[in-house]
């Protein structure tokens, strides 16, 4: 049977599957059963909070297990989500949510917290978790998964619509451009607002692998950060160069010495030669991958494996690759 709903596909992968799904320290991991538990929790409150099959709702982008959940909780529901940094610019929240028009503003912010809004208080939490889950019976049909903003060459939020069936595609795609093995553990850096975080999240769990979950207080701290992936094992780097150069400016390149990372990935923006030599010695397998792709075409649409050949070019320039496979394409002179 073909699987056209994520939501299907993650009750399949989640199936008396009890490693660990995400991971937030050693003492803080959930695993593929606690999450899709914890899910149908989500979507079972969601429903007695009259929010159907076919509705949009906006996400605060914050990274806990509840937000992480929420996201399976929509998929299996039918239920479209955009994650809005509401700590943003008024102004472009106020585009972005007059665009969307969501049923609900999910927040975990008191701050937000109103009779439009559904909030997360501690209360609610406790509620979620104590709702008995019954057996979803979920339909196996593609629906709208997410919109991502992107400012495009207006500088102005444009909603992007992605279908599960756009995922399916690219999660495959993952899995086979990476020659994904059975001990993997991806990053996730991006934020969940930005459409890097769909490789994180997509490529991760729903190819069964762990993700780690990165939060704003961490972010600048290069060290721990790397010392973080290091003890739990991370084995995907996948972030824009810029935030890669920033760690190489404020910290020595050994940071990266005796690391887990089979590979490297960035892209986004362009990364000289010269910061990529100084990472490059130190990835297991030697692999960095330059990625591209517009939010349009589920967050990467083209991808280029570094080789010892970039790195003697007496430019910066970095090929970014071919167009992958499940994309059609048309050349026109």
């Amino acid at each position: 049977m073909k699987i056209k709903n994520l939501g299907f596909l993650f009750e399949r992968i989640a199936y008396k599957n009890y490693n660990p799904c995400i991971i937030f320290k050693d003492s803080k991991k959930f695993s593929f059963h606690e999450v899709n538990d914890l899910s149908n929790k989500i979507l079972t409150f969601f429903k007695k909070n009259y929010i159907n099959e076919k509705d949009l709702l906006a996400l605060e982008s914050t990274k806990n297990i509840f937000s992480l959940s929420c996201i399976l909780a929509c998929l299996k529901g039918g239920i479209g989500y955009s994650f809005i940094e509401l700590f943003s610019a008024q102004k472009r929240v106020d585009e972005q949510l007059n665009q969307l028009r969501p049923k609900k503003i999910v927040t975990f912010t008191k701050k937000y917290k109103s009779k439009k809004n559904l909030f997360f208080s501690e209360k609610n939490l406790e509620k979620i978790k104590n709702i008995k889950g019954k057996p979803l019976k979920l339909k196996n049909k593609s629906y709208l998964a997410y919109v991502m903003f992107t400012s495009g060459s207006t500088g102005k939020p444009k909603g992007v619509k992605i279908s599960h069936n756009n995922l399916v595609y690219f999660i495959k795609w993952v899995n086979k451009f990476l020659k994904l093995k059975k001990k993997e553990i991806f990053s996730n850096i991006n934020p969940l607002h930005f459409d890097n975080s769909v490789f994180d999240i997509y490529g991760s769990i729903f190819n069964g692998f762990p993700i780690i979950p990165i939060n704003k207080n961490e972010f600048f701290e290069g060290k721990k950060l790397i010392k973080k992936f290091n003890n739990l094992g991370c084995t995907t780097w996948f972030s824009v160069p810029s935030f890669l150069d920033l760690i190489l400016r404020t910290n020595s390149e050994k940071i990266f010495r005796n690391n887990k990372f089979k590979r490297i990935i960035f892209g986004g923006e362009r990364f000289s030669i010269k910061s990529i030599k100084k990472i490059y010695k130190f990835v297991s397998k030697k692999e960095i991958f330059n990625v591209s792709g517009p939010t349009e075409c589920t967050c990467i649409c083209s991808a280029h494996k570094v080789t010892n050949k970039d790195l003697a070019k007496k430019n910066d320039n970095i090929f970014v690759g071919k167009i992958n496979n499940y994309f059609k394409y048309k050349i026109i002179n």
